[in-house]
């Protein structure tokens, strides 16, 4: 029953109700607010026009998700910013704390730890792209680009 229980809020988690019934910013929002428990101040911009459609809503999720875990995880940051965008034909994600950094170059993937690898795939996948910016000390920028509709196969 345990098990049961555990795996139902890693999917809710993975894909929650409210991405689906009420968007991607109440979706964020409400992520966020976990971090707030936790004592990380957060913050949501948001400068979009319309909602993404349901897979650009998804991955956007996904994406601003796993740059969050790592803050939580790894960043001991007191503070977290999130922006969306609409730039050009697509979605910007950017995802800011002030943590202690890292130096990107030497992050070799780990067995079960590819966040950030996964991040930049996902979104290149989608013909987007994902860049991290960090340095020792200074804090990490996640940002992520990708377009409002999904690049088809062989495109």
């Amino acid at each position: 029953g345990e098990a049961i229980r555990r795996l139902r809020g890693l999917l809710f988690e993975l894909r929650p109700l409210v991405l689906d019934r009420e968007g991607l910013v109440p979706a964020l929002r409400q992520y966020l607010e976990t971090l707030e428990r936790e004592g990380i101040l957060a913050s949501l911009e948001w400068r979009l026009r319309t909602e993404p459609s349901p897979e650009t809503r998804a991955l956007l999720y996904r994406l601003a998700q796993e740059a969050l875990t790592n803050v939580a995880k790894h960043a001991r940051a007191e503070r977290v910013e999130v922006l969306l965008e609409e730039r050009g034909e697509g979605v910007a994600l950017r995802v800011r704390d002030d943590g202690a950094g890292f130096s990107p170059e030497s992050q070799h993937p780990r067995p079960g730890h590819l966040g950030l690898v996964a991040m930049r795939e996902r979104a290149e996948i989608f013909g987007g792209w994902c860049r991290i910016q960090s340095a020792p000390g200074a804090g990490t920028t996640v940002n992520v680009w990708v377009p409002l509709q999904p690049a088809l196969p062989g495109s």
